[in-house]
């Protein structure tokens, strides 16, 4: 390894340099500076063809030869093609501010030639972590990245490619739907999603029936993660068709938006809980009409045990306040907290569940029947 002047009319740029732009006004400082305080720094090139080959340092070149140097200084190596590549990498990853489509490049084409599927150099990834000084799982990101990139039109020559960064493509790796994936970045190109936020829309959205999807990638301000994540709670498809709807047609703040799937997931939770209740009678129902004339009357026998008698009014209860069967009426049936009769399933008149129902029920049961009974002594001491 030596250092010599060359004439920069004998370096030719390498074909593996990931930087594709060069902004005139960082060249012109470079150049101010070299201009005042000379090359502090040779560049590094190879022996090829007679000549020489550029490895690190093209800005250094390109400022030189806008000074209108004849020579530059630089370090002549013996290289390989790989270890060339290699090394122009390292020099641009760690001294200079490469695009992500620059850095996801370097990293696919040196994976593309000397991994499992080039010449073998690489058995895995670690290989080239290592050769690079470059995180492993960054490598496999950059990898990831640039074949996502194209398959989303967001390649090199696409309007915004650059807008869309490393980041944001392994921040949306986990949403399968390429067209959604494809609206999320959009929406982040077009400043609707922040980068930063672009993870947890991604999270959200990552198991999100279509039209749900759809609506976030179109309303992120309304659809927010966490409006989405509780729609999703949402166990109907029509009743979250219906939430969508409502949150799409008005102007909604996200919190509100996400109090309205809360009452359809709460809605739905207290349905449930009916259609339980009624499933359970229902079964009960069909094992007594199976069962044949001599159980039938042991089982009266027993009802009139204390303890079945107990069973059996609480299943009354229960019959009358889900509207199990039309017309029931049953002394005490009647909402504890107004009053009302068993008119909705579920005393929706304020809200109860069906345990509170039966609780409630029973409580005024006991009630109206001590006071009928109180009323029978009284009449009967006032017969006397």
């Amino acid at each position: 390894m030596k250092t010599i002047e060359i004439p920069l009319k004998q370096i030719t740029p390498a074909p593996f340099q990931p930087r594709k732009e060069f902004p005139t006004k960082g060249l012109q400082e470079l150049a101010d500076s070299m201009k005042a305080q000379g090359q502090l720094q040779p560049v590094v090139v190879r022996p090829k063809d007679g000549a020489y080959q550029l490895i690190a340092g093209e800005r250094r070149l390109r400022a030189a030869q806008m000074l209108g140097w004849k020579e530059i200084r630089a370090e002549v190596r013996e290289m390989e093609d790989r270890e060339a590549m290699e090394k122009s990498a390292v020099e641009n990853f760690h001294r200079a501010n490469l695009t992500s489509i620059e850095g996801e490049d370097i990293v696919f084409d040196l994976w593309a030639a000397w991994g499992p599927n080039g010449t073998g150099d690489y058995k895995i990834m670690r290989d080239l972590s290592r050769e690079i000084a470059l995180d492993e799982g960054e490598v496999s990101h950059r990898i990831s990245a640039k074949s996502a990139r194209h398959k989303l039109g967001f390649g090199v020559g696409a309007p915004h490619a650059e807008d869309v960064s490393t980041y944001d493509l392994k921040s949306t790796a986990g949403v399968e739907d390429r067209s959604i994936r494809r609206s999320m970045l959009a929406a982040k190109v077009g400043g609707k999603i922040g980068s930063r936020e672009l993870p947890d829309y991604a999270k959200a959205v990552k198991d999100a029936p279509k039209p749900l999807a759809e609506a976030v990638v179109k309303r992120p301000d309304r659809f927010t993660p966490q409006v989405t994540e509780k729609i999703k709670e949402i166990k109907s498809s029509e009743h979250q068709a219906a939430v969508i709807k409502e949150i799409e047609k008005h102007p909604i703040e996200p919190k509100d938006a996400e109090a309205l799937a809360q009452s359809a997931v709460d809605y739905e939770d207290h349905e449930t809980e009916i259609l339980a209740a009624k499933a359970e009678m229902e079964q009960k129902f069909q094992k007594l009409l199976e069962m044949d004339a001599q159980s039938r009357a042991e089982f009266r026998e027993k009802m009139k045990t204390p303890e079945m008698q107990k069973v059996g009014k609480a299943f009354g209860n229960i019959m009358a306040h889900t509207d199990f069967e039309r017309g029931i009426e049953m002394e005490g049936c009647c909402c504890p907290q107004c009053g009302s009769g068993p008119e909705k399933m579920g005393w929706m008149c304020c809200g109860l569940g069906v345990r509170d129902a039966i609780k409630g029920a029973d409580k005024r049961h006991r009630e109206i029947m001590a006071e009928n009974r109180k009323k029978r002594e009284e009449a009967k001491a006032h017969g006397n």
